[in-house]
């Protein structure tokens, strides 16, 4: 598993842990990117040619360590293989400058203790004291306060299910 290309270990790469949304739910997740934006023009929506539900923020990497968290996040995919995620229901996270908006992910339950043993392997590489739950970001905002409810409504209609077929690093 070839990601990074990436030998310098001056070079930091800012990454995560996270599962693709798939190719069925692209065009709706664009679409949804651009309503959010018209409902509140200070969204910055994110990449809408990557979306994913991310699992773990592993902060800023040297190559060097992001070819070996490559290799364990491999030999995770295994066991997340066929999980079914279910996408939906607005919520976001903040620390007083900035706001995530983002989607709620429901379904790691049957994979618990697979979680456990990845955020274990993964723990020496993300920052000391930051509490994490799966999400999907859809947009993040300067500055603080509660999410527009016409945003919150537009992120309540989405019901995504899927299953998921591999795990990667961003």
């Amino acid at each position: 598993m070839e990601i990074f290309d990436v030998e310098d270990e001056k070079r930091y790469v800012r990454a995560f842990v996270g599962i693709p949304l798939p190719l069925s739910f692209r065009m709706e997740f664009a679409n949804l990117l651009t309503d959010l934006t018209t409902i509140e023009p200070e969204l910055r929506p994110v990449d809408k040619e990557t979306p994913h539900v991310l699992l773990y923020f592993l902060d800023n990497q040297p190559g060097k360590t992001l070819k070996v968290l490559a290799g364990e996040v491999e030999k995770a995919a295994k066991q997340f293989a066929g999980v079914r995620l279910e996408i939906g229901g607005a919520d976001r996270f903040g620390n007083g400058r900035r706001e995530v908006i983002l989607l709620r992910v429901h379904g790691f339950a049957k994979v618990e203790n697979e979680m456990g043993l990845l955020r274990e392997k993964l723990k020496k590489y993300q920052k000391e004291g930051k509490s994490f739950s799966p999400h999907l970001t859809v947009a993040r905002k300067e500055g603080a306060g509660e999410m527009k409810s016409a945003v919150a409504e537009r992120l309540d209609k989405i019901g995504w299910t899927f299953e998921v077929e591999e795990l990667l690093i961003y």
